[in-house]
């Protein structure tokens, strides 16, 4: 079944990449970009007649990280939703990602049908935390805010 949302794929690895691409078009999803690094994806989205509605973004690549890309494309290309697609599963990586533009965090080695769900609520809600990130996030805000606090 054709989900009709279309995807952009930035991932270093040749091997990771393809196996992305595949189950993403196992689960119906159009994979209109395949980008071996940032400059590869800034440039075929550059050349691309229509955009991707969503970007798949690893954090480790040569060159830029997926951090940086992502606040590139969160200023050039706000329409586009991005997410985090990475083996990192620490809250330092997924802060940065989220602070950069990205408003989703999927975990290479994670359930690929929650890759499904999760993009299908990014396009239409915007975001898609899971329970792991709503805990990180909550932790984070907690310990944050005790020295904002004290500082008060």
């Amino acid at each position: 079944m054709k989900e009709n949302i279309t995807i952009a794929i930035a991932d270093d690895s040749p091997l990771m990449r393809k196996s992305v691409c595949s189950f993403l078009k196992e689960m119906g999803f159009e994979v209109v970009i395949e980008a071996e690094n940032a400059n590869d994806l800034l440039q075929q989205l550059q050349q691309s007649e229509v955009l991707p509605q969503v970007c798949l973004l690893d954090y480790k690549m040569p060159r830029m990280n997926g951090a940086e890309l992502a606040a590139i494309l969160s200023r050039q290309y706000p329409e586009i939703k991005l997410a985090a697609l990475t083996t990192e599963n620490s809250l330092s990586c997924m802060v940065d990602m989220i602070s950069n533009g990205c408003t989703a965090y999927f975990i290479k080695n994670g359930d690929p049908t929650e890759w499904h769900s999760g993009i299908r609520q990014l396009v239409i809600k915007g975001h898609y935390f899971t329970e792991w990130m709503q805990q990180a996030l909550l932790n984070f805000i907690k310990v944050n805010s005790e020295g904002i606090n004290r500082m008060v």
